[in-house]
């Protein structure tokens, strides 16, 4: 393990163990050595929190570890200095500018303690997995300063992505799915080392947002991971979405190894190959992969989505998920899910911008009236052999007159890829959690000053609440919050926090219900918070409601660059046609 640089000068230091404090806290690690944190304040009292940043949990992935389930770290070997963050996991180019540099020695992760007045309760902990389609995103953007106003630990890992982290021969050499293995490594770091940070280790909620989520969601199904967490918040994402699996992972390795110069039939020369490329060589290759491949929608591409095992001394999945949720063969735990108001909006945008513009498809009314639905089914990868499920689409998103315009069909467009790729997703897996323990359904449909897509696209539409908007109300992503917004980002950590700590979500002493029925209650996260009844109604809310209830004026925000392309990756590779 590669270890970033030392103090060069020794401040004066106060080392506990079980609880931190001290200017520059130190905390002892059990047989891994002492770690040095930074001391800083949170958003919006001045909290003390504890930063302890680039914690090695697993050996550098390098050499004959490369594509091979994680090996743990056994010492530090002294002192490790975690005032700064660990290196950025390989990945394309595009999700914004790093605060450190980039390099398969990247298995780290950042540990958040608020200080207490007192040091007799253990505090519960919040794991965070961050999205951007298994194949992008780093720890660092998720900082603990909204959330720690509450007393909680967060811990934030890094994990191997996109080929790196998923690319499967299904041999011992190449399992597949390593990066849920890293993952694991990590919780496991974390119940057995969270109790020198003061943290619970039988108190774990494992949160995510987007391919996050879903992962989460896979952690639940997986055995590997039993027993790591005790409640689960999925955020835009669960292993029903049609976005999580390869189902031809050694097609998708062969194919991938053409594009790289590695065009050996037999899996372990082929293994080999892949070993010794260089990291770029595997990230150029990848890119080319993406674009010759993705024309076929979401079955034609893979190397960064989750896969049945066959081989490997760890099997993260033995059998496919959605079997397993069926037979009730998952972590039955308390979970909350949900989806922003209009989550599939960023999929329009980048639609538009590929597919609608370039190829005049807006102003083509014959492919508006009669291959938009298959168009975006197929980008899905569902089969509609009848056309039924189309013409059924058709009939229920869009109203008589307006088909054939395109901006009178933004709505309805919106709703369809909202609900394919997030909305039943999520709200299948919800029902079928509410079977056996206490399961939380939300909407979030507040339209604040910070905006993923507003600064993003120069669109003759609105995108309103779209996919990534609610992580600005939990980290501190901008720090353009008006009055309203801190308003909302309190309720939002209370009720996410009060969650982690008793498995029931509060804010403003408003009580969340838990799902009852086949259709809620569920929570409207909005300027104000209100109950829903029928979270189908969800499903055409763009259309009932309209686009121009939303004005993308009142939003003054810019995202940063990172959080764009976290929101838009996912369907920049799959729906090229």
């Amino acid at each position: 393990m590669i270890l970033t640089k030392m103090f060069a000068i020794i401040l004066p230091l106060i080392c506990l163990t079980g609880r931190v404090s001290g200017l520059n806290a130190t905390v002892t690690v059990g047989d891994l050595g002492t770690v040095i944190g930074l001391e800083e304040t949170s958003t919006w009292t001045g909290r003390t929190i504890y930063a302890f940043r680039g914690i090695p949990y697993a050996e550098a992935p390098v050499g004959d570890l490369r594509f091979r389930p994680p090996v743990s770290v056994s010492s530090w070997n002294g002192t490790w200095n975690g005032t700064e963050f660990g290196v950025v996991c390989p990945q394309n180019s595009g999700i914004g500018t790093p605060l450190s540099g980039v390099d398969e020695d990247c298995l780290t992760l950042n540990v958040y303690v608020p200080e207490v007045n007192s040091e007799d309760t253990a505090l519960p902990v919040m794991i965070y997995l961050h999205g951007g389609t298994f194949m992008s995103g780093y720890a660092q953007l998720y900082e603990p300063h909204q959330l720690l106003e509450k007393d909680v630990i967060l811990v934030v890992p890094q994990f191997r992505l996109g080929p790196l982290g998923l690319l499967c021969l299904q041999t011992d050499e190449v399992p597949g799915n390593v990066q849920f293995l890293d993952q694991i490594m990590a919780m496991q770091w974390v119940q057995d080392n969270i109790g020198y940070f003061g943290g619970d280790p039988d108190s774990v909620t494992l949160f995510g947002q987007s391919s996050g989520a879903a992962s989460v969601n896979l952690h639940q199904i997986s055995p590997l991971s039993t027993g790591l967490f005790h409640k689960v918040i999925l955020q835009s994402g669960s292993a029903y979405a049609p976005w999580v699996m390869d189902y031809n992972p050694v097609q998708t390795a062969t194919r991938l190894g053409a594009v790289m110069g590695c065009n050996q039939t037999n899996t372990t020369e082929l293994a080999a190959c892949f070993k010794e490329l260089t990291v770029q060589t595997i990230l150029d290759g990848f890119a080319t992969y993406l674009a010759t491949y993705s024309a076929g929608g979401l079955t034609e591409i893979g190397g960064h989505r989750a896969v049945i095992q066959t081989a490997g001394t760890q099997k993260f999945l033995e059998e496919d998920p959605l079997t397993l949720i069926s037979k009730g063969q998952f972590s039955q735990i308390p979970m909350i899910a949900g989806a922003t108001k209009h989550d599939g909006s960023f999929a329009l945008a980048e639609y538009y911008t590929s597919y609608f513009v370039p190829y005049g498809f807006a102003e083509n009314t014959q492919f508006l009236k009669y291959n938009l639905t298959s168009f975006i089914l197929s980008a899905f990868g569902v089969e509609d052999l009848t056309g039924g499920v189309g013409q059924t689409l058709t009939y229920a998103h869009f109203n008589e007159d307006d088909i054939g315009d395109f901006l009178a069909m933004v709505p309805g467009i919106i709703d369809i890829c909202s609900v394919f790729a997030f909305k039943a997703p999520i709200f299948q897996m919800l029902q079928t959690n509410s079977l056996y323990n206490s399961s939380y359904l939300y909407r979030f449909g507040y339209f604040g000053t910070n905006n993923v897509l507003v600064s993003a696209e120069d669109l003759p539409f609105e995108t309103g609440v779209g996919h990534s908007d609610e992580l600005f109300y939990l980290f501190p992503l901008s720090s353009n919050l008006s009055d309203t917004d801190v308003t909302v980002a309190k309720r939002m950590v209370s009720l996410w926090t009060t969650f982690a700590t008793s498995g029931v979500p509060i804010a403003d002493d408003k009580t969340w219900e838990s799902m009852s029925t086949p259709f809620g209650p569920y929570l409207i996260i909005d300027e104000e918070f209100y109950d829903g009844t029928n979270y189908l109604s969800e499903y055409t809310i763009a259309r009932d409601e309209g686009m121009t209830a939303v004005d993308r004026s009142a939003a003054s925000g810019i995202a940063p660059p990172s959080i764009i392309i976290l929101a838009t990756t996912l369907w920049s590779i799959f729906i090229r046609r």
